[in-house]
């Protein structure tokens, strides 16, 4: 549950810093405009230095935050998410001030009231996220309320509207804020099942399905650089008469002992591992010449017999042990379940060798044996 809410919250903080990007920009062009609308439609005189000079702080200063922002998005996931949030935290506290600065310093009446909404509006599009926010945006606004309002003649009129602007734009923050939250909540909860449907839960290897998905995302780039691509499938040997001396639960222990040296062995980050149910593992591979399948293959082999993990007595061997069918071919013209039949045929021709083995090609390289 922490986890999520942790998850949910960095979400949260790095979207906001897209909002900043786009919030700072708008601010840049917002300004000028705002300073030729009240030069045109008012009498130029009211817009003096008191204005000028904040118009141009916050220009740079959006300027600024806009290059601080875009610098930061293409490398979002490597930005921490408190570097994030301090980015736009300042971004919405500077904007919010610079705005009530330039307003009180301006006697342009009903465009002063203009901006001061379009200004607690900006803020309540970036959205707080804890109490603390909160309750420091409630008063930054309260204290300019009371500044602005007690300049005025009619100090209690114009005290009162500026407070229900203040805490229309404040629910609006909240609101967002949980819409967010539920909303980046459903769609992890959603990957989270999406990721779990395509998860063997005993092994946490991929199942049949997730294996099937990941393959088909790599199959075109095999066929448009014509890599060789191979399937093993191994099976672990007399894994019922191990079900039946030690029990369920040690089988379990030992599926998964032997899912984790398969996926220690398959160390490639193109090697696609999955368990398809029962004693049965699936490993594609692609880009290696054959021998080195086979090599890869033996590998597989040899590191589940050196894990020791006693066998039945009704086996007659001494250790678990895994039997490997690996059929080698070129992508062009074929897709993953001709791949499968073809080592569906050699993990019969390994079994019928003895077990322990490793067969492709129609030849089955044993412990004790060279290539038959």
């Amino acid at each position: 549950m922490k986890a999520t809410k942790r998850l949910v919250k960095e979400k949260i903080i790095l979207a906001n810093l897209g909002i900043t990007l786009r919030a700072s920009l708008f601010c840049m062009i917002l300004v000028p405009l705002c300073i030729i609308f009240a030069g045109v439609l008012f009498n130029a005189d009211v817009i003096d230095i008191q204005v000028i000079l904040p118009a141009i702080s916050m220009e740079v200063v959006s300027l600024a935050f806009f290059l601080i922002a875009r610098s930061m998005m293409p490398k979002v996931k490597k930005v921490s998410s408190a570097s994030a949030a301090w980015v736009y935290r300042a971004f919405w506290f500077i904007a919010f001030n610079g705005a009530m600065y330039a307003i009180n310093g301006t006697e342009l009446g009903l465009a002063a009231d203009v901006a001061f909404f379009a200004a607690v509006l900006l803020v309540s599009y970036i959205p707080c996220l804890d109490v603390p926010e909160f309750a420091t945006l409630i008063l930054n606004e309260a204290l300019w309320i009371f500044v602005i309002s007690s300049q005025t003649a009619d100090p209690f009129g114009d005290a009162f509207v500026n407070v229900v602007i203040c805490l229309l734009c404040c629910c609006i923050s909240r609101i967002s804020y949980k819409n967010r939250v539920e909303a980046y909540r459903m769609r992890h909860k959603l990957k989270r099942i999406s990721q779990d449907a395509l998860v063997d839960p005993l092994t946490g290897l991929l199942n049949r399905r997730g294996f099937d998905r990941q393959v088909e995302s790599i199959w075109p780039f095999c066929v448009r650089n014509d890599y060789k691509v191979g399937l093993l499938i191994v099976d672990i040997d007399n894994f019922k008469a191990y079900n039946d001396e030690y029990g369920h639960p040690e089988g379990d222990e030992c599926l998964k002992m032997v899912a984790e040296t398969i996926r220690r062995t398959a160390k490639r980050t193109t090697d696609i591992v999955s368990r398809i149910g029962g004693e049965e593992f699936l490993v594609f591979i692609q880009g290696s010449k054959e021998d080195e399948m086979v090599e890869f293959a033996d590998r597989i082999r040899k590191n589940v017999e050196r894990l020791g993990l006693p066998h039945s007595r009704k086996a007659g061997i001494p250790f678990v042990t895994v039997s490997i069918g690996l059929e080698i071919a070129m992508p062009r013209g074929m897709d993953i379940n001709m791949l499968y039949e073809g080592a569906d045929v050699e993990l019969y021709q390994a079994k019928q060798s003895g077990r322990n083995a490793v067969s492709y090609s129609g030849k089955v390289k044993r412990k004790y044996s060279a290539l038959a």
